[in-house]
């Protein structure tokens, strides 16, 4: 039976067990980590009425975490190769906004963590005083 992990194929005799793929390194988590922890920085430390802004740093912030995860994974050398890769950068930075996003709108908003964070954050102003409910 032929197994396709990353860059390797695995031909397994019968009765072996199937090869379980890791994905996961330490710059792999932390990058999850900082996409998931950005938005509610963001929400603390930009105005309530300031949604453009909020928006350019999300993508900037997450575009960040895309390049300093690949960079993090290439100086340990367990991910997808010794090196740099500039295009799983780009790919990490895609994944990352859109996960944020998915979070954001997925998960905090239902929740009001984004209206908690706004509410309370930096640039809140009079709008502790509102109803955010």
């Amino acid at each position: 039976m032929l197994y396709l992990v990353p860059d390797v194929a695995i031909i397994a005799q019968a009765g072996d067990p199937a090869p379980v793929p890791t994905f996961t390194t330490l710059a792999t988590m932390i990058g999850l980590v900082l996409t998931v922890l950005i938005p509610i920085v963001n929400g603390l430390v930009t105005r309530w009425e300031e949604s453009r802004k909020r928006a350019w740093l999300q993508i900037v912030l997450q575009t960040a975490t895309g390049f300093l995860t690949e960079w993090l994974d290439s100086l340990s050398g367990l991910g997808s190769g010794d090196a740099f890769n500039l295009t799983e950068a780009v790919i990490r930075s895609v994944v990352a906004i859109v996960t944020a996003i998915a979070v954001t709108e997925g998960v905090f908003k239902p929740i009001g963590v984004t209206a908690w964070a706004k509410s309370r954050g930096v640039g809140a102003g009079e709008t502790r005083l509102r109803d955010v409910a």
